[in-house]
């Protein structure tokens, strides 16, 4: 019994049945859903949530992710389980770093879990797309049953503990001045100097540390200078605002999604300008072309937060919803 469950768990079983199920012309169908759980996801979903919804919207889905991110790399690293291999099954993807948990499936679980629990998609469909994407994964013979099992756990876990500390989380944040957003700005640029050699063999290590790298330098130029709030404006400029976002963002990832693995300091400078644009860059611009109302920084007072809006605007209604359910 014991033996079996183990064949199954980390055995070719599971992967070969989905391979042969599909078939070679599922290849680019099953690649296409595994970027769901993929850092770009995570980029584009917090720069709408940053451009819509105001920052702590933002910043609360990035940094859960990212969270589950670290904790997933630490027991990738302690567990240290190689990637499938076996003569049945084929490969599609060459990966050099361990297999449990699925990176892919924990992003998945975490980003998209998230959505639902805001109930800006149906849970139904969020357990559509993660479950796709762990489907995926073992259809790209790169990871064991086990490994997207376990991701989904880990994922589960993380949205179980944000629930009863997300309020205290955010509370103390919105608490700190605008010197503690440049120290962790600093500490943010050079921890990702200092990690760099880990990740220098994966384009998605690349990226993520181009986008932290980003992030780093635009969170505290941000807090201290640009105030923004989505407010409440009228649809159609709402979605001006969305097109004219993801249309720079789309352009300064384009150039490093295109070269792909052979270019992988590209990579990592287009997702850190792509996070400097939707952080730093683009609020501001909403705000001069009149697609976001203006907020002023109130006399006397050194830092304020920067979701609260200006005299004669209301928060959005998806934002009070959310932050009435949390």
């Amino acid at each position: 019994m014991i033996r079996t469950l183990v064949g199954l768990l980390w055995g070719p079983g599971p992967i070969t049945l989905v391979q042969e199920l599909f078939g070679p012309a599922w290849y680019p169908v099953f690649n296409s859903i595994a970027l769901l759980g993929d850092i770009q996801v995570v980029v584009f979903l917090g720069a709408v949530r940053l451009w819509m919804m105001g920052v702590r919207a933002a910043y609360s889905l990035v940094a859960t992710v990212l969270l589950a991110g670290i904790v997933n790399h630490l027991m990738m690293r302690a567990f240290g389980v190689p990637r499938p291999y076996a003569p049945e099954i084929v490969a599609h993807l060459q990966i050099g770093i361990p297999s449990f948990p699925s990176g892919h499936t924990v992003t998945a679980t975490v980003t998209w879990g998230l959505l639902s629990m805001w109930g800006l998609i149906p849970r139904s469909l969020a357990a559509v797309i993660v479950a796709g994407v762990m489907v995926s994964r073992l259809y790209l013979g790169i990871h064991y049953l086990a490994d997207v099992l376990g991701g989904a756990a880990l994922g589960l876990i993380v949205l179980a503990l944000y629930l009863p500390l997300s309020p205290a989380i955010v509370r103390w944040f919105s608490r700190r001045s605008s010197r503690f957003f440049a120290v962790l700005g600093t500490v943010t640029v050079v921890a990702v100097v200092a990690v760099f050699p880990v990740f220098s063999d994966l384009l998605s290590g690349w990226q993520t540390l181009g986008a932290l790298a980003g992030a780093g330098i635009a969170i505290p130029l941000q807090h201290r200078y640009v105030r923004y709030s989505p407010g409440t404006t009228p649809l159609r400029r709402q979605g001006v605002r969305l097109l004219l976002g993801l249309a720079g963002l789309v352009g300064l990832l384009l150039p490093g999604l295109l070269i792909g693995d052979s270019a992988p300091v590209l990579g990592a400078v287009s997702y850190a300008l792509a996070a400097i644009w939707a952080l730093l860059i683009a609020p501001p611009v909403f705000t001069r072309l009149g697609l976001a109302p203006r907020t002023e920084r109130p006399r006397g007072l050194r830092d304020r937060d920067p979701d609260a809006p200006s005299a004669g605007t209301t928060r959005p209604l998806a934002e009070r919803i959310e932050r009435s359910g949390s």
